[in-house]
């Protein structure tokens, strides 16, 4: 199996990967619950986003890897940085970016907003994120992601690393504490599934340090 980083080649399978992603196992795309923005419209955002190039944050093709199937074709993906880098946390940087992009929706859904934020849980300074982890549904159960997440450690192998998901993505969560992902922080909020904005109530914090 080959890892390498994506090129712009990549990026229709990067949309796909952070659209399904963001549903973190379950039928909620959280953009379109929240904001009530179309996949579609989300889907063309995000590749203006990607040609604005905004490091430090997961939308930006730099900080994506790709791991190949043996045909060539891309199996699995996720992006990775190191948070506050750049001195701004990658949540303000993507808060930022949507509200310029959806400046209108935005203003309007400030009450869905504020449930989802009572999730949020900061990310650690430093710490490599692994953001929008996503295999192809014809390359699953192969351990392309599994091999995906332990060449980008590698790859950083002096770095600790931090992964946010879903706590009701059971498989998921399995994966990374297989990989030796261990739960840090946990936030609830029922509102949230009550109001159909995540397909799960529950964030987690997973992470994995150096030594």
């Amino acid at each position: 199996m080959k890892i390498r980083k994506a090129e712009a080649t990549d990026l229709p399978f990067i949309i796909e990967a952070i659209i399904e992603s963001e549903k973190s196992g379950g039928d909620i795309f959280p953009y379109s619950a929240a904001l009530g923005v179309s996949i579609s419209r989300f889907s063309q955002i995000l590749m203006d986003v990607f040609d604005e190039e905004i490091n430090d944050q997961p939308w930006c093709l730099e900080h994506w890897y790709i791991a190949e199937s043996p045909d060539g074709s891309a199996a699995a993906v996720l992006s990775s940085w190191e948070e506050g880098k750049g001195g701004v946390s990658s949540d303000m940087l993507k808060a930022q970016t949507l509200n310029f992009f959806l400046k209108n929706e935005w203003e309007e859904s400030q009450d869905n907003l504020k449930v989802l934020s009572s999730v949020t849980i900061a990310r650690k300074t430093q710490y490599m994120q692994l953001e929008h982890l996503y295999t192809h549904p014809s390359h699953r159960g192969k351990g392309y992601m599994k091999n995906l997440i332990n060449g980008v450690i590698n790859t950083f192998r002096k770095s600790n690393f931090e992964i946010q998901v879903l706590e009701s993505n059971k498989n998921a969560v399995s994966l990374y504490e297989y990989i030796g992902f261990s739960v840090n922080e946990r936030q609830c909020n029922e509102d949230i599934e009550r109001l159909s904005l995540l397909s799960g109530s529950c964030k987690l914090q997973l992470l994995k340090n150096h030594g």
